[in-house]
This record gives C-alpha cells, structure tokens and sequence, in this order.
C-alpha cells in the first residue's frame, strides 16, 4: 500500500504541469521532473549534481539569493520571483516556492522547489500596467485639457457683459459668469445649486418660465420671453430671456443654457417715447384749441367792432347822443377784449421763453387791491355778490405789482365769467406767518377731477365752460406769477359748487 502511494506521488510529480527541483543540503540538483526540461530546455542528465545557478541570468540581485539561502537553510519556505535563462539564452521569469524537506530528527535532508513559468503573465502584466500607464497619462491628459478648455469658456463668459447661465435636469444652476454675479448682488455659492424660481418676481412669471423649462427639457429647441426678475437688493430688472436646451445626439437635454439682456434702458425710452407722443399729441390738442379759442375770441371783438362801426357810418347822423355813445362803448369794449387777449398771448410767449423778469418794489397793497377789484365791476351782474375782506398788518409791501395785478383780476375775472347764475365770490386778502396770502372764492361751475389735472396748462379749458369765452391762458400765466414770487397756489373745487384759490406769497424784508 506504501509503496502504492509512492507510486502515485511521483507520477503526480511527473505529471505535474509546474517545475519540481530536488537538491540536497547544498543546493546540487537530485531530480527535475519533465516539465522542468520542457520549460528550461536542459535534459535530466544535464543538470543532476549541478547547482540551480545553471539558470541565473544575471538580472536579479545577489542579496535576493542570500535571503532566498538563509530563510530555507533556517528552515522556512522561500517565495518569489525570478529573472531566469534557459539553456538557449532565452529569459524568463519564474514564480519560485523553496522548502526544507526536514526528517524524523528534524534536520534537513533535501529541499524542494516548485517552480511555474511566469513569462507570459508577466509579459501580460506589463502589457496591462503600459497600458494603465498609457490610459494614466491619456486620462492625465483629457483631464488638462478640460481643465484647460473650462478655464477658456469660463474666461470667456465671464467676458460677455450679458448674465450668463446653465441649469441642470432639475431647474438647478450649475453655472454662472460675473455678469450674472454683479447683476443679482449674490455670490457665486449663493446661485450655484438653487432652483431658477428664486429670481422671478411674480407668480405668472415663475409659471411662465416653469413651462417654458418644460419645452426645453421635452425636446431641443430655444425660446425668447420678456420677464421681469428681482436682485438680492430686492431692486425688479426687466429682462429679454434667451434660452437653448443642451445634451447627446440622440440623448435627451440634460439641462438649459440662458443669456439674460437688461432691457431697463429699452423700457425707460418706450415710457419717454411714449410720454413725447402725449406731450405731442397733447400740443396738437393745444394748438387746434388754441386756433379754435383765437380765432373765436379774435372774430367775436371784430364783429363787434365791424357792425359797430357799419352802423355808425350809416345811421351816426340820425341817431341821439345815447344811441351814439352805446355802440362807442360796445367798440371800446370790444378793442380792451382784443387787447386783453394779445396782453395774454404776449405774457405766454414771455414766460416760454424765459422773458418775464421778477421786478419787486414796494406800494400800497391796500389800495392797489382796491383798485383792481373796481376795474372788475363791469363783469359784475345783478345776481353777483362780490364780498371783499382785507386783513393787512402793514400799508407797504415789497411785491410785483403787474405779477400781482395779473393774479388777482385773473382769479376774480374767471370767479365771475363762470358763475353764470351768480351768487357769492369772496376775495379775501390778509398777512399770515410772514406771508400775504390770497383766497378767491365763487359758488360757480366747479372743476371736474379730470380737468384738474391740465388745470395750468396753457390753452386748457374745462369741458363745461365750451360756451363761455375765454382762452385757456389765464390760470397757466397766474401759476407762472406765483412761482416767480416763490409762493404756492392750490385749488378745490366741486362741480356745480364752485372754486376755491388759495395763494401764499412769501412777504420781503
């Protein structure tokens, strides 16, 4: 039964598809089995009671064989690699395990080395690690080169002076220039990674780009849409937006680029633009007004004047002195409405061009108030109450008596043309806080909210006063006055109630 194991470990030994080296406590070769001389190409004969110094081939190191003898002859196993020749000169490498093969007395009788040809997994190995080095240095250099690339798109959006930005699949921003940075005031790890919403200042807005997100995450394409967005300063900026899905061929976008236009100077000249247009079409109104009211008031003195004189000419001599006088008057009357109405064209082209000069000095207020509200009694008529009150501390004050005189016979003028059925118009006059204020008020017509707005307009009239005659030019030149003595003037007023007129004009020392 031994000697039937025996057997069979030695045609294991040399059926053995790695190399077995038998020597002795010298290292002399007592047995190498075939595939010992398959691999090495020595024969059996050739190498009994030679060393396995026979294969070194001079690649590996001297101390490696010393640790390889002084571990097995202490009794260990060796293991490792080495760098050998065969008999043609051929090198190859050889996976090494040497043991002590130790008897009953525990001394060393024999040592065994199992041995595998390593060349080819070798070979393959540095193939692999070439090529790892090879893909190492290729990835090293893809890596340099997107870096490089990165740096250069970066430096290059950040030249563009519009706001530039990517997001990804799930509305993120995974990129923004300094355009975008400056324009929002937050800082780059303030944007990066947050929603798109977070800009949009209304609801429909943010609706609107969520839906046109959709498009582009659906399908390739670009969109242009005018919206409105917020900063950190919480300041709203109208903007064009300009925006491209991006991705694969082939693939679905994986996310969307955008470019951002602020159309803040756009919008300020469209509402310039269009406040010229109504300022135009508001001096085309003026001037059809203007013709319209000129040539009225121009025509009704004219008339006058015209068949006046015509029947003058043809009945003067038949006619009573009072008969004479009446239509004298009616041409005196006539001629002063004619003058009256070139005094105020001539002040309104005075005060466009900046002509009407502020000429101060001092008189008696009193009087000169007097005066002027009995060069106004002609406009009076039966149901007319004129009650007049003056409060003053002082006789003499320091004022431009023609600004003065146009402000209060303009005031009470249109106190009494526009209340057509009478009633009661206060003037009233007095010294307050260091100011001589002026108060005119009547139970007239009124003045509608809307009217209000263009009150001091030049050429402006109320829709209900069409019937009356006048020139839109009286309250636009009286603004003027006041604003040349530094005061203030404000008005309320009710349809069919009447007008008050309140005027502060600062007093000088």
């Amino acid at each position: 039964e031994a000697e039937e194991e025996r057997k069979i470990l030695y045609r294991a030994v040399e059926q053995s598809q790695v190399s077995i080296v038998i020597t002795d406590t010298l290292g002399n070769i007592e047995y190498v089995n075939p595939k010992f001389e398959k691999v090495t190409g020595y024969t059996y004969d050739e190498v009994i009671g030679k060393n396995p110094r026979i294969l070194k081939s001079g690649y590996d190191y001297d101390s490696t064989y010393k640790q390889l003898w002084t571990a097995i002859t202490s009794g260990q196993t060796w293991s490792g690699i080495l760098h050998n020749k065969k008999k043609d000169g051929t090198l190859f490498f050889e996976s090494v395990n040497i043991s002590p093969i130790i008897d009953e007395d525990g001394k060393i009788r024999h040592f065994v080395a199992v041995k595998e040809d390593i060349t080819e997994l070798r070979e393959a190995q540095n193939e692999l690690n070439n090529y790892k080095d090879y893909l190492e240095e290729l990835v090293e250099q893809r890596t340099t080169e997107l870096k490089s690339r990165n740096i250069f798109l970066r430096t290059l959006i950040n030249t563009i002076p519009n706001p530039v930005f990517v997001k990804n699949r799930n509305g993120e921003f995974t990129e923004v220039n300094k355009a975008f940075i400056d324009m929002f005031g937050n800082s780059f790890k303030e944007v990066i990674g947050r929603d798109i919403y977070f800009l949009e200042d209304r609801e429909d807005e943010i609706s609107k780009a969520e839906n046109y997100n959709r498009q582009l995450l659906e399908t390739y394409g670009t969109v242009v849409y005018e919206t409105t967005i917020r900063n950190k300063n919480n300041i709203k900026i109208p903007v064009m937006v300009y925006k491209a899905s991006f991705g694969p061929e082939g693939g679905k976008p994986e996310g969307i680029a955008g470019l951002l236009v602020d159309i803040s100077a756009t919008k300020r000249t469209q509402i310039q633009m269009q406040k010229a247009l109504e300022q135009q079409r508001e001096l085309n109104d003026m001037k059809t007004n203007f013709i319209s009211l000129a040539s009225h008031e121009l025509r009704t003195p004219l008339t006058a004047i015209y068949s006046s004189t015509e029947l003058i000419e043809k009945y003067g001599r038949k006619w009573n002195e009072e008969k004479y006088l009446e239509h004298i008057s009616r041409i005196k009357f006539s001629v002063d409405n004619l003058t009256d109405l070139m005094e105020d064209l001539l002040t309104l082209s005075r005060v466009d061009t900046g002509k009407i000069v502020f000429s101060p000095h001092s008189f008696n207020l009193h009087t000169f108030i007097t005066n002027n509200v009995k060069s106004l009694e002609f406009l009076k008529t039966n149901n007319h109450n004129l009650v007049m009150n003056i409060d003053l501390k002082n006789e003499y004050y320091i004022l431009d008596d023609k600004l003065l005189k146009y402000i209060i016979q303009n005031l009470l003028s249109n106190a009494l043309k526009y209340s057509p059925n009478g009633g009661e118009v206060k003037l009233e006059v007095f010294e307050d806080n260091n100011e001589i204020n002026i108060v005119v008020e009547d139970q007239g017509m009124g003045i509608s909210p809307e009217d209000m707005k263009s009150l001091y307009e030049p050429f402006h009239r109320g829709k209900n006063v069409a019937l009356i005659s006048g020139t839109g030019l009286g309250l636009s030149i009286v603004k003027e006055a006041v604003t040349l003595h530094n005061g203030e003037i404000k008005v309320t007023s009710e349809v069919n109630k009447g007008t008050r007129f309140e005027i502060s004009l600062p007093i000088i020392d």
